[in-house]
Order: structure tokens, then C-alpha cells, then sequence
């Protein structure tokens, strides 16, 4: 009877962990989901947003917290991929933002940038997400080809809960280098 008692509550066990394995996955495809669909709709709405704002797509590098980011910011969207080494704490990140301001010049080469956007961290057994304000400055040479910035974007993690993060500001020094379209 005992054992039978055991075995009953190891097979509830087992049942609840397998089920929290499919929900883990559930919500991880559904926040990649929800990614593709915002890069999706991005991608749509860029040919018209790139010709009304006449913003040049750039790509490069930042360099922060998380350790690296590659960027890519085709009109006023600014999306980021990273990756952080830091040992035990190791994950990916993704970013997507809409530069609400872009470029917005202050005085001789230096521009200001606002945004609204999410992020995301996925971790070997885990990920969280949330959303972020992102605030640049940066300074424009050689005809807008070259582009150094210091990006400072507060955030709170919506998911698994909604909180303060233990990393509340993501922030980078970088440089983007604007690609020449036909």
C-alpha cells in the first residue's frame, strides 16, 4: 500500500515536470514566435518608413551589457543579437526597437535617439523578457557613414514575471557603419 502510495505520487511528479517542460517550450516558441512577427512586420512596413524618414540602414557592433551585440537597424527599427560570456551566466539576447526619435541633431555632429522596445534573454534552461526605453546619443562622421554611439536602455522583465531586473539598464558603446542601397 505504501508503496503503491510512492509510486503514485513519483508518476504526479513526473507528469508535473513533463508538463512544465512542454510549457517552457510553448513559451519559448511563443516569444520567438512573436519575434518573427515583429521582424515580419518590420520588413513590410520599411520600404514606405525608409522612404518617408530617408534613414540609410546601418549595421555594426556595441559593446556592454550584454558583452556584445551585433546590430542591425534597416530605417528607424533597431534590432540586436548578443551574447554574453560571462561564466554562469551565460545567454543569448535579442532586441527589436522603434526609434520613436532617430537621429534627432542637437549641435554640430552630435544626434540624439529615443525608443520603445523589448527584449529578450534565453537561457540554456530558461529565458525572460521585457521591455525597454533605449536612449542614444551619437556622433555622425565622414558623411553619416560612420556613426559612434553610447546607448543607455532602462527595462523592466515582463516575463515569467513582471519585476525589476537584476540588469535594469542595458547599455553599450559602439560604432554603425550606414550600407550604401541602390
Amino acid at each position: 500500500m505504501v508503496s503503491e502510495f510512492k509510486a503514485g505520487r513519483a508518476q504526479k511528479k513526473q507528469n508535473r515536470l513533463l508538463r512544465r517542460g512542454v510549457k517552457v517550450r510553448i513559451r519559448r516558441l511563443t516569444v520567438l514566435g512573436a519575434f518573427a512577427a515583429m521582424i515580419a512586420v518590420q520588413m513590410l512596413i520599411l520600404p514606405v518608413r525608409s522612404a518617408e524618414a530617408q534613414v540609410s540602414p546601418r549595421v555594426g557592433l556595441g559593446f556592454g551589457t550584454p558583452n556584445t551585440v551585433l546590430i542591425v537597424r534597416p530605417s528607424i527599427f533597431d534590432l540586436k543579437l548578443g551574447y554574453d560570456f560571462t561564466e554562469g551566466n551565460e545567454f543569448v539576447f535579442l532586441s527589436g526597437d522603434v526609434r520613436v526619435v532617430n537621429q534627432q541633431h542637437l549641435g554640430h555632429y552630435i544626434h540624439l535617439s529615443l525608443g520603445l522596445g523589448a527584449y529578450a534573454k534565453f537561457y540554456s534552461d530558461d529565458f525572460e523578457g521585457g521591455g525597454r526605453v533605449p536612449v542614444a546619443l551619437s556622433v555622425l562622421l565622414l558623411d553619416n557613414f560612420l556613426e559612434f554611439f553610447v546607448e543607455v536602455s532602462p527595462g523592466i522583465d515582463l516575463y515569467p514575471r513582471a519585476q525589476i531586473s537584476d540588469d535594469p539598464v542595458q547599455a553599450w558603446v559602439g560604432f554603425t557603419l550606414m550600407i550604401d542601397t541602390p
